[in-house]
Parts: structure tokens; sequence; C-alpha cells
């Protein structure tokens, strides 16, 4: 795991966990000017140069390897404020490779066995991914990678961290930026002769799942879902129900990142933003209103919703495809636009699914701006048709597991509407250039010149 120079001088960690004779997993206090405070988390290896001093390790210094030796022992010394986590014991791997993303996180392969995750930066909020992996594992879901294990460290004030994750590699994985993108390309003829729209496979040079990857996509995330709502060890009471209250809740962080939004379109940062987002507050504020009058039916009905665990930030990045289908990645949650207050792991399943629909609709976006912008009209048709095929897909499945509850669609439009907003945010702090996706989505879910309506997938 690289961290700073090779060679330089580690700070005083505040805890260690042994890797080996020599190595070890260090703990030291960081801040961040726009993360604040927290820890920085890195492998630190004894300097036979200056005796008795320690260097931040290298690529190749076996420390990725080394964890994954950690993770194929039955047991090992507990070290204060460390708990190792054993779920499915690796197979051995010897060789490390690093993968370049553009995550905050490290990833190294092992052997081409074995990916293990490395978090350099540790913020003191409840992390999401441990909880989740070892659930998933205690209910034998299929569509992620196999957990082998983890590092956690428990901060001061009590939040459970990971340190590292070691998780199966999928060989010649892509993720869904990639073949999602491709996928389009090919059924919009950008590359090849497009898929016929009558039955029988693709033409030759087609791939096939041009046809089905929506019907194969919606099953994957309700199967997520189904499996996320299961009981197991882990949590034994995995879906609770929450009333009016919560919902106004929602309504209330709703409207407050729309002015975030507004304020930040209005400033000039976001190209077309002024052009494409202010006629449609309007539109946005109605849709995210649907909030209000799903809480006073909730009330009124005596009725609750579902709220359970799920993904938190599930966009086609997440979901890859490789030889062995699609698998789920990255359960790390949003951090950056997380509510201080509430557990951005349980939600309502709607939350996943209008994330979900909104980036599928920025896949369409990319396609067009790709084309010079000459396919608007048939990547409109495209979207309408594929989160159709997608929410039909997921529905069905969760009805039939018998689960339907779990889904309620009257959060959808409010939460994609939302969405939107968490994009644009997200765009101003991180990426501007990307601002073109959400805000080209904003024609087809709000059609300019009649205010309050909504195409429905």
């Amino acid at each position: 795991m690289a961290e700073g120079s090779a060679t330089a001088e580690a700070g005083e960690p505040i805890a260690r966990y042994p890797l080996g004779a020599d190595m070890a997993v260090a703990i030291e206090s960081g801040n961040d000017p726009e993360r604040g405070a927290g820890w920085l988390c890195s492998v630190l290896r004894a300097d036979d140069e200056h005796s008795g001093g320690w260097r931040r390790v290298g690529e190749g210094d076996g420390a990725s390897e080394a964890l994954v030796d950690l993770l194929r022992h039955q047991a090992s010394e507990p070290v204060e404020g460390f708990r190792v986590v054993r779920l499915v014991p690796p197979p051995q791997a010897t060789g490390e490779r690093a993968v370049e993303t553009d995550r905050p996180t490290e990833s190294v392969v092992v052997g081409e066995r074995v990916v293990v995750q490395w978090y350099p930066w540790l913020a003191d909020v409840g992390h999401p991914a441990p909880l989740s992996l070892s659930h998933l594992t205690a209910v034998r879901y299929l569509g992620v990678p196999i957990t082998h294990g983890m590092l956690l460290w428990t901060s001061p004030s009590g939040h459970e961290l990971p340190c590292a994750i070691a998780t199966s590699y999928l060989p010649r994985a892509k993720d869904g930026w990639q073949w999602c993108v491709e996928l389009v390309e090919q059924h919009l003829g950008l590359h090849v002769a497009p898929a016929r729209s009558v039955p029988g496979p693709p033409p030759r040079g087609v791939d096939s799942w041009v046809v089905d990857w929506p019907q194969r996509l919606g099953r994957l995330i309700a199967t997520l879902h189904l499996a996320m709502a299961s009981p197991s060890p882990e949590i034994p009471q995995p879906v609770r129900w929450v009333g009016a209250d919560q919902v106004h809740r929602w309504h209330t962080v709703a409207l407050a990142r729309l002015a975030q939004a507004e304020k930040i379109v209005r400033s000039g940062r976001l190209e077309e933003g002024e052009t494409l987002f202010l006629p449609r507050v309007r539109d946005l504020r109605a849709a995210l209103s649907g909030l209000v009058q799903l809480a006073d039916e909730v009330r009124a009905q005596g009725r609750r919703i579902a709220v359970q665990r799920i993904h938190g930030d599930l966009h086609p990045g997440q979901i890859l495809r490789w030889p062995g289908g699609l698998s789920i990645t990255e359960f790390d949650g949003n951090t950056l636009l997380e509510d201080p207050g509430e557990d951005s792991a349980v939600q309502p399943a709607a939350r996943d699914m209008a994330q979900l629909l909104r980036n599928i609709d920025h896949v369409g976006r990319i396609v067009n701006r790709r084309s010079g912008g000459h396919m608007t009209a048939a990547v409109d048709a495209w979207s309408r048709s594929v989160r159709r095929q997608i929410l039909n897909s997921y529905r069905a499945e969760l009805v039939s597991a018998n689960r339907g509850e779990l889904f309620d669609e009257l959060l959808l439009a409010p939460f994609e509407a939302e969405q939107v907003c968490r994009e644009l945010i997200y765009s101003d702090r991180c990426l501007p250039e990307w601002a073109y996706a959400p805000l080209a989505g904003l024609r087809l879910m709000y059609p300019k010149g009649h205010p309050g309506s909504r195409n429905r997938p």
C-alpha cells in the first residue's frame, strides 16, 4: 500500500497492528481541510537503514500479501483496538499488482486471486461496509465478490472502521461506466449493426447482453435488497418500519439539497446549469412535495414504510460485469453527501433505485455527448424503455419472493428529484465536468413548459 513516499519518515502512530515481524498497519492522527478530523491509515516497515525507525511501504513491499496470509490463519494474537474478521478463507496468493482507480481507497491484486482494498483515510463516522459485507456473507448472497475478511480499527469514539478489506478478484471485470456505455452504443448502432427489435438472437457482432441486460440488472438489485432484508446473526432484524415523522424529515433534507443545488447553479460554476436547472426548480420542488403527501397518507392510514440496509451509493460504476455475470461492489456509502443525523446505509430500498435509475439515464447522456449531441431523441427513447425494463424486472423479483412491501414506489419520484440535486452538489465539489449528465437528464424528467409534469419510467 503506497502512502506518500516509500522512504519518508512516518509520524508517531497512535495504534499499530503487526502484519509480520517487520511490518505493521499504523493509525496516525490527521486533519484534512475538506474532510475534517480523522486518521491516516498506512503500512509501515522497519527501516534497516535507520535503526529503530520505520518507513511507509511502497508498491510491491508485500503488505497486501501479508494481509491475505493473516486472513488465512485460523487465529492471531488480539491487539487492542483492532479486530480481524475472517469470513471466507482466501486462497494462497503471492505477488502484488496495484490497480489504478479514481476512488479514495487503494486496491492491490494479490496473485490474481484476491483484491485488498486499503483505506488511507479514516473519518470518525460509522462505516457501512464491514456490517453490510459480513451480513451478505452470512446470508450467502452470491451477487457480490466473496468477502474473505477485513482488518478493523475502533476509533476513540467507538466507530469500527476498515483499515483493509480483502475480496475475491474477478478476472476481466469491467465496471458499468464501461460495459453499460458499450451496450448502449451497440444498441444505438454507433459501432455495429443495431440489435433487432424482433425476437431471436442479436445480429452477429452484437453483444448478446444488448437484448436483456436491463432485466438482469433489475433482478440483481432486487436480490441484493432481498438479501439485505433477510435475517442473519449479524443483523437479526434487518427490516424496520418508520412513519410520517421520518418521511417529513426526508422532505426537509431534500429541500435543503435543492436549495444548495440552486445556489451552486446560480453561482454560474456549472455549465448550462442556469439554462437547464433553474427553469425546473419548480418541478423539482413539486416532485419533492410528494414526500409531504406521502407523510399525510401514512399518518391518515396508519401504515408504515420499510427501511433496511441498502447499498447507499448505487451507480453503474459499482456494478461489475465479468465472465461470471454481474457483481455489486463498493459498499462504502457516500460520505460526501450523507445526512449527519441519519444512517445512510439504512434507508428505503427506493433510495437505491432512485440513484440507479438516474445514473442509468446518465449512461445515455455519455453516449449522446460522444455522438456530438446528435442522438438526443434516440437516447431519450432508450432511457424511457430501459428504466421501465429495470423497474419491471425489479418489481417482479420482489413480488415473486413475496416481499413487495420493501419497495414503496411513492418514494421514487421525490428521491429521483433529490438525486439530481445530489449529483450537482457532487459535481460542484469534485467533478464539475460531470454536471452535463444530470443536467441533460432534466429535459426528459421535466419537459420545459410543463410545470410540475414528470415522465414516469
